[in-house]
């Protein structure tokens, strides 16, 4: 547990001290736990640990089944780090908490339209693109698919279900 603090302090490149003004811990009380001399109780390197993943990803979107929240997405530049809050496999659209930004693209693409369609440029000029960008269309069209009721919500909208459904 010790080498935890000091390993979540090393990646956050902080002094011991300036670790223990961010956290709001006595500087003694981290020299105390890096050293081996107490162990922190379970759950301070946990908030600790939430809150650098938190600091250092994005927030890119959640997913809903209607209007059940079933998971969030937060973005690095190499990872999608699923938040999954049921593991339904009717309401669920990820199978693992972590994955490449490109196999994550992968499922963005998987909720477009086939990029191959003879119609896919009037397909696109009726949501204002010029161009197939699985990103776009999901922002547009919030990943929501006609025999489905799995869909997206970016950050800052406050849609529901019933204002998607028939996108």
């Amino acid at each position: 547990m010790m080498n935890t603090i000091k390993s979540l302090r090393q990646q956050t490149k902080l002094t011991q001290k300036e670790f223990a003004d961010k956290f709001s811990i006595p500087l003694r009380t981290i020299q105390k736990w890096e050293r081996n001399g107490s162990t922190p109780p379970e759950y301070v390197p946990q908030l600790i640990e939430l809150s650098i993943f938190t600091e250092n990803t994005e927030l890119f979107m959640e997913t809903y089944w209607k209007d059940e929240k079933t998971a969030t997405v937060r973005l690095d530049s190499m990872y999608a780090y699923i938040t999954r809050y049921t593991t339904h496999p009717i309401k669920q659209l990820f199978y693992t908490d972590k994955m490449t930004r490109y196999e994550f693209g992968g499922i963005l693409q998987d909720r477009c339209w086939d990029k191959n369609r003879p119609d896919l440029q009037q397909l696109l000029a009726l949501i204002g693109l010029k161009e197939y960008n699985p990103y776009e269309i999901c922002k547009r069209t919030h990943g929501k698919m006609y025999q489905d009721n799995i869909w997206f919500r970016f950050p800052g909208e406050l849609l529901t279900y019933k204002e998607v459904r028939y996108v």
